[in-house]
């Protein structure tokens, strides 16, 4: 089956409705919260952000593996986090380290080789072994489906922008200050992040899904 920007949204957004309680359990725990805390309290210091970072990886894994995988319940999701918290973490740091400079030259070449690694967590959760083992295997299968795959990535990143902007807009509207950060501004950029960070972990898994069976 073709690999179609149509196809990917259409299987992402059935799969964050078919299972959106169980999605939105860990991301409120290991997301929203974290987000929230933050932004309102510590003013997004470098250090908070990382901290984040750290801890949305967890519910980012646990929703791969519910994705890839329709048995895996989130008991099972999360269990499975801890093996692989620190090749997850290397896998990040190694596609940042080849993402980033695309993202900051030009846009597009950044996005294709975020398109071009993004099965490769999935590949990790799914047994595949060793970091540069996924991340070859997630170059491979997204070969003949890149563009729909950067096209669902330049939406997603788009509506997070939009929304960010809008929970920003009206933050400020309680406070009067768009440089003060109230709860209710906080509120709902947490909410506005652990949406996206719903789909973009399962996108990650269609996109698997999907490419795995079409290669």
């Amino acid at each position: 089956m073709a690999v179609t920007a149509t196809g990917l949204w259409t299987d992402t957004h059935a799969a964050v409705q078919a299972r959106f309680g169980d999605y939105l359990l860990v991301t409120a725990a290991f997301s929203f919260l974290p987000n929230v805390i933050a932004t309102r309290f510590a003013d997004n210091h470098p250090g908070a952000t990382l901290a984040v970072g750290l801890i949305g990886l967890i519910s980012q894994i646990a929703i791969v593996a519910m994705t890839v995988s329709s048995t895996c319940n989130t008991g099972d999701a999360l269990r499975r986090v801890m093996p692989l918290f620190l090749p997850a973490f290397g896998l990040s740091f190694l596609m940042g380290l080849g993402i980033l400079p695309g993202l900051i030259l030009l846009i597009v070449p950044g996005l294709y080789v975020m398109a071009r690694w993004s099965a490769a967590l999935p590949a990790l959760v799914d047994g595949t072994p060793g970091v540069i083992n996924a991340m070859r295997q997630s170059w491979a299968i997204t070969r003949d489906g890149v563009w729909p795959i950067v096209a669902m990535l330049a939406v997603l990143f788009i509506m997070l922008i939009i929304g960010a902007m809008i929970a920003t807009f009206v933050g400020a509207l309680f406070s009067g200050d768009p440089e003060q950060m109230t709860l209710p501004g906080a509120l709902l950029l947490g909410g506005v992040a652990s949406v996206f960070s719903i789909y973009y972990s399962v996108l990650q898994g269609v996109i698997y899904n999907r490419t795995k069976s079409a290669a």
